[in-house]
């Protein structure tokens, strides 16, 4: 079962978690929490996500949206921050997938780091440490568990360190199975 009710402590904690100590190693300029804390709030609800992305955003289809969908089944938008597009998508599985287009790759690590470490009161954390693929490509992921629910909140960062990269990198939230 998925645990919305345990929810509330979790986005208090992302509204919290504060991008001031990014600012001290790189400005991404981008607004992982923000993106967390949407994707969190509609997880449990796959038309109010629709709705509240058909508001801010442009509704993709075709190869695009298979893009910013990696593939899977779902809806996926194109949503401006500060001028800047990002991709965002809910798929049929349940996961909330943010694609990031462009931004400081250190920066976005670090952020990152902070959001995944912030865990919520009465919650317990495990860190997959971050790695690096022989392609540059990073991976960095948190799951945070309430003791005695049957499901975890994972939080998984794929980054591309490359100067030049088309796309940055993708934030996915969504629901695990609690581990014993």
């Amino acid at each position: 079962m998925k645990c919305k009710a345990h929810l509330g402590g979790v986005l208090t904690t992302l509204l919290l978690a504060s991008p001031a100590a990014v600012h001290a190693t790189g400005d991404p300029g981008v607004p992982i929490h923000l993106f967390a804390e949407s994707c969190l709030t509609l997880l449990d609800d796959a038309s109010g996500f629709a709705e509240a992305m058909d508001r801010v955003g442009h509704r993709l289809d075709g190869k695009l949206a298979q893009d910013m969908l990696g593939g899977l089944a779902g809806k996926a938008w194109l949503v401006n921050h500060d001028d800047v597009p990002y991709g965002f998508s809910l798929t049929d599985q349940g996961m909330c997938r943010t694609v990031i287009i462009q931004g400081d790759a250190p920066g976005i690590a670090a952020e990152f780091a902070l959001l995944g470490r912030s865990v919520p009161t009465g919650y317990t954390m495990r860190e997959e440490p971050p790695s690096t693929e022989d392609d540059g490509q990073l991976t960095h992921a948190y799951t945070w568990h309430k003791p005695g629910s049957d499901d975890a909140v994972h939080l998984r960062l794929s980054l591309n360190m490359a100067p030049a990269a088309h796309v940055r990198g993708i934030v996915l939230v969504g629901y695990v199975p609690a581990e014993p």
